[in-house]
């Protein structure tokens, strides 16, 4: 398998430690979401987990949520994706709260979250010492206009542009 969690349908998933994915498959799929994968459709709840020590070849290493997911009071660390989103990588409208995402990285950008076109959520988290070999330590956003709301983001790295946020072709709402 190439996902510690494969989810296709609507889900909870709580209290969980998710440890040792390894996204590394032949198809485009299987090399994101080496933790956790929510695919299109699915719409589940990940609270109270613990989500670390997971690669993907391209993205989201911790997770890849694609779906209409909500995650709150996880823990996100030390996770590696080969390009995007180290940590959480959003293609789908989620919302992310009173969580932390820390000491995950990226190849090429968004070592802790990257969102691609996706209004999402982000409230209450802490985003820190991350890091991306190119843009975005933090965070990377590229197009739409996702929200963070009072989220720390501090002591992020990235080796070209924005260690703390990168941005491309995005509205997104910081406040």
């Amino acid at each position: 398998a190439y996902h510690a969690i494969l989810i296709d349908a609507d889900a909870v998933i709580d209290g969980w430690v998710v440890t040792g994915g390894n996204a590394y498959g032949p198809e485009t799929a299987d090399k994101y979401g080496a933790g956790i994968r929510a695919e299109f459709g699915s719409s589940s709840t990940i609270r109270n987990c613990r989500v670390e020590l997971n690669n993907a070849e391209y993205g989201g290493a911790g997770m890849t949520l694609s779906g209409g997911n909500t995650v709150s009071d996880c823990e996100i660390r030390m996770n590696t994706a080969g390009s995007y989103g180290g940590g959480i990588y959003l293609s789908g409208v989620s919302t992310i709260e009173n969580t932390i995402v820390t000491g995950n990285q990226a190849g090429q950008y968004g070592g802790g979250i990257y969102t691609a076109y996706v209004d999402a959520i982000i409230k209450g988290c802490t985003i820190n010492a991350n890091q991306s070999n190119n843009d975005g330590g933090g965070i990377y956003v590229t197009g739409w206009a996702p929200t963070f709301e009072n989220c720390v983001i501090a002591d992020n790295i990235a080796d070209d542009r924005g260690g703390g946020v990168g941005t491309r072709e995005s509205d997104a709402v910081f406040i």
